[in-house]
């Protein structure tokens, strides 16, 4: 096992993409973080884990330029090392019709990728029923596929979203983001689309991933793809022993397969 001890996660120099953190960004940047952070290849939650980081702290450097500070424990040295070590995001804003609330379902893209120009018409899809707001994740990788998160605040608001696509809202935010993958195709470009919602199984939380290769508009179409399968199918195969499950849909019995999942210890295993 690896533990790399005081590694910099971000600092105040001016970074490789010619950008600099001020001291004001770096605290409001620490102030998202968790004491403990798994370490997913290229911010991909859908992918296994390769580490997790700890004992995060905020640290003033010889120099006087200061830093986000941490110590990595390595679980996979080779998928470590080919993602170029790492990065961290961190939400730089929020679009929404409603600022008094967080939207029923959040739409998280890198602005490297997507523009705030094409996302935000999906915030003004929005009614009283339902709320999409769209927020930014500043990211740093060499991936080339482009990543959309769908991030549901409730499992009520994943339950409709499963429902056939869900109607109204749903069904318009579902054509909507077809239409920007679509053109992002058009380009050349591959992009993946990730549903995000916690589920209590067998009296705990349990995180769950859902990874879209291709959303389409026949994409959670069938009657047996919906938020109760999800939990009858976990708690079947892992009972309680999940921190955090990566599944995508079938089209057939049984309707779900786990792609992996991360224990209590946080590592990933694959079944």
């Amino acid at each position: 096992m690896k533990v790399i001890k005081d590694q910099l996660l971000a600092t105040t120099y001016r970074d490789s993409h010619g950008e600099k953190r001020t001291l004001s960004e770096l605290e409001g940047l620490f102030a998202q973080m968790p004491p403990e952070h798994e370490i997913n290849q290229d911010h991909d939650r859908s992918k296994p884990t390769v580490g997790r980081m700890f004992n995060i702290r905020l640290v003033e450097l010889e120099d006087g330029e200061h830093a986000i500070a941490a110590d990595i424990e390595v679980f996979d040295e080779e998928a470590f090392v080919d993602g170029g070590g790492f990065s961290i995001g961190y939400a730089s804003s929020r679009y929404t019709i409603n600022p008094e609330e967080l939207g029923d379902v959040g739409v998280i893209f890198n602005p490297r990728h997507f523009s705030r120009q094409e996302m935000e018409p999906l915030a003004h899809l929005s009614d009283d029923a339902f709320q999409v707001d769209i927020v930014e994740v500043k990211e740093k990788t060499g991936e080339e596929v482009l990543k959309l998160l769908l991030d549901f605040l409730t499992e009520t608001a994943a339950a409709y979203f499963l429902t056939k696509a869900g109607e109204g809202v749903c069904r318009k935010l579902k054509s909507k983001l077809i239409e920007i993958i679509g053109r992002k195709r058009s380009e050349g470009k591959n992009v993946a689309v990730n549903l995000r919602f916690r589920v209590e199984v067998g009296g705990d939380e349990t995180k769950v991933i859902v990874k879209v290769p291709h959303l389409q508009e026949n994409s959670f179409e069938e009657d047996e793809v919906n938020l109760e399968t999800v939990k009858t199918y976990i708690e079947e195969r892992l009972g309680g022993q999940a921190k955090r499950v990566v599944l995508t849909p079938l089209s057939e019995p049984p309707y779900w397969q786990i792609l992996h999942f991360v224990d209590t210890n946080g590592r990933s295993v694959e079944l």
